[in-house]
């Protein structure tokens, strides 16, 4: 039976970046045509790929002259074999002019001289942690590149707030250094810099949940899901912005103010993780964390063209809480 509206397209399930680097001079990719032009620096880029706009286009992938993928009036139709293809000829391409690819978690060096700053940002978490663990990079070297990308974009989208100043992020780093080079035990994600939503309450920062009336309070525990992820050896350095008490699906609030969505800054990050998925997408963050009852995971991924995943209920625990059980958010 066919109804009478046309059934939507499903959204595909993976999204890959794709970066390069130029010389000394390098910076990784981001999509001119779709960041706002505050946000991106004017640098060349040899491969332009930008995401889809909305639920049912997707833009065109070029490198060079050549057009791997173009845009269609509707969703982009392709199966998997297609989008296999496309992707090895993209990876083929880049390798062979000697760029770095940065798609499905692909084994990474950490770049150096110029490109450092940039490229780091926006390698994948997972690699990240290799090479902070393998030594290959240190966690003081990320934590001063992730300053550098804070101290550029968060004034034009205010995504991270509360944060620590400069030295202290950096003495946490070098500490995080430390325990390395003494052949301590880390965690998975040991020397990555990392902002609790507003609405996990952790030690040493202001637990507002965007709201005036908590604007001076200070927990005096934390959540289990952030106690976990400061075992796990992640550096918090702040909080990311949210709707008062995380219920809304834009992130605004009296205490904060607005987060921006860094493709136009004049539009909406969504919510309510939208201070988490703006930092996550402009490189401010290599990992975030979220919450989500109606969407406040999703709707802001959307928004900013990353992907976030609702999971299954109690499978994250939201301790501390009177009601555990009750209800459907999940972390």
């Amino acid at each position: 039976m066919k109804s009478g509206r046309e059934r939507p397209p499903p959204l595909p399930v993976c999204v890959f970046q794709i970066a390069t680097w130029n010389g000394a001079a390098a910076v990784p990719y981001l999509p001119e045509s779709t960041f706002s032009e505050e946000i991106v620096n004017d640098h060349s880029r040899s491969v332009i790929a930008t995401p889809w706009r909305g639920f049912h286009h997707i833009a065109r992938v070029k490198i060079g002259n050549r057009l791997l993928m173009k845009k269609t009036s509707g969703a982009m139709r392709v199966n998997r074999r297609k989008f296999l293809k496309t992707a090895g000829a993209t990876a083929a391409v880049s390798a062979k002019a000697g760029y770095v690819h940065t798609s499905f978690g692909a084994t990474q060096t950490a770049p150096t001289g110029g490109a450092v700053s940039g490229s780091l940002c926006f390698m994948s978490a997972r690699e990240l942690a290799r090479l902070i663990r393998t030594r290959k990079l240190s966690a003081r070297e990320l934590m001063a590149a992730s300053l550098e990308q804070i101290k550029r974009v968060n004034p034009k989208i205010n995504a991270i707030v509360a944060k620590l100043d400069d030295e202290r992020c950096l003495a946490l780093a070098e500490e995080a250094d430390r325990r390395l080079a003494r052949g301590e035990k880390v965690g998975l994600l040991h020397g990555l810099p990392i902002a609790f939503k507003d609405n996990e309450a952790a030690v040493g920062f202001p637990f507002t949940r965007g709201s005036p009336i908590y604007k001076d309070y200070l927990p005096p525990e934390d959540t289990l899901l952030v106690e976990r992820l400061r075992k796990a050896g992640a550096i918090p350095i702040g909080k990311t912005n949210v709707p008062e008490f995380a219920m809304g699906s834009h992130t605004y609030n009296k205490v904060y103010g607005t987060t921006f969505n860094p493709y136009d800054l004049t539009k909406s990050a969504g919510g309510s993780s939208g201070g988490a998925a703006a930092a996550l997408a402009t490189g401010l963050l290599p990992l975030a964390d979220g919450s989500d009852l109606g969407g406040s995971l999703r709707n802001p991924a959307n928004f900013n063209n990353i992907v976030a995943l609702r999971p299954s209920v109690g499978l994250v625990p939201v301790a501390p809480t009177p009601m555990p059980f009750i209800g459907f958010v999940v972390k």
